[in-house]
């Protein structure tokens, strides 16, 4: 049996994935790349992190051998509308790679602690002590789990926005458009598998804390958009479907508390909800209306 929450949640995600291609479409070929790019990239590194042993999925409808298509699909569209954002915005162009992770944190923040106490949860993560499963990390959530987001974004959308930049300036052709995701994708795979290695060698095998891995790239990150991204009106609107992916992903996870019962609830995860839906409307609604 399939929990409801899961299924409105792949639902949802379909329903966001087919908004996001048709913008992406009125965009480009190219930024339709970038999307279907971000889907692969997300199934990938999916496929690579059950398999390194930190998680494992429950039950959805659709699912792609241990992996649930909708995840992958989530991650194509956070990635996507994170990205349109930045630019959007005008940031200054070696700021919107960190401030696209920044954007996709905000919501896994709020996320994921409230999606692994759904039913047997979404996802589980696999704790050493048991007892930890509600109160380890961030709520139940490993911090690991936080900056491999950072930089899974942070990567992809670098690659991405290196190899769009270069494709422009050498005045390649429209079959640029085609390969250069798929190359983005191909770089960023083992780059965070290299990474996340690194990670789980210091921290599980070394013993050292896991902390400094979170704190130290969001301070980077912070302080790079904050300082030098000098927000610049584009001109170019965005549409609906922009700003609407990451409130839609806020309120549903919202929403499960107040209809289904959740596993260790705590109402500090009601807080933190609010907080990080306070945060993404400020940037979508807030800074994106006087970009």
């Amino acid at each position: 049996m399939i929990h409801p929450a899961f299924l409105l949640f792949e639902g949802i995600t379909y329903l966001l994935f087919i908004a996001c291609l048709i913008h992406a479409a009125r965009r480009g070929l190219p930024f339709v790349g970038e999307l279907v790019g971000g889907l692969l990239f997300g199934l990938l590194l999916e496929v690579v992190n059950v398999r390194m042993g930190a998680y494992h999925y429950g039950r959805f409808l659709v699912m792609l051998g241990e992996i649930p298509l909708g995840v992958g699909v989530g991650w194509a569209v956070i990635i996507y509308t994170a990205m349109a954002t930045s630019d959007r915005l005008g940031l200054t162009p070696w700021t919107r790679p960190p401030a696209d992770a920044l954007l996709a944190l905000n919501i896994d923040l709020a996320m994921d602690a409230i999606a692994i106490r759904l039913g047997e949860g979404m996802w589980v993560w696999y704790w050493q002590d048991p007892a930890l499963r509600w109160t380890g990390g961030w709520f139940g959530v490993p911090l690991g789990n936080f900056y491999g987001w950072l930089y899974v974004v942070l990567l992809y959308s670098t690659f991405v926005r290196l190899l769009r930049h270069a494709g422009k300036r050498q005045g390649w052709g429209s079959w640029w458009g085609v390969i250069y995701p798929l190359l983005a994708v191909l770089l960023s795979e083992p780059s965070l598998y290299g990474v996340l290695r690194l990670s789980a060698e210091l921290t599980y095998g070394r013993g050292l804390p896991d902390w400094p891995f979170l704190a130290v790239p969001l301070g980077l990150a912070l302080g790079a958009v904050l300082g030098w991204g000098r927000p610049r009106p584009t001109g170019r609107p965005t549409g609906w479907v922009v700003p609407a992916v990451p409130l839609v992903f806020h309120l549903f996870f919202l929403g499960t508390m107040a209809v289904f019962p959740l596993a260790g609830w705590t109402p500090w995860l009601v807080a933190v909800s609010l907080a990080m839906l306070g945060i993404g409307l400020w940037v979508h609604l807030g800074v994106g209306r006087r970009a």
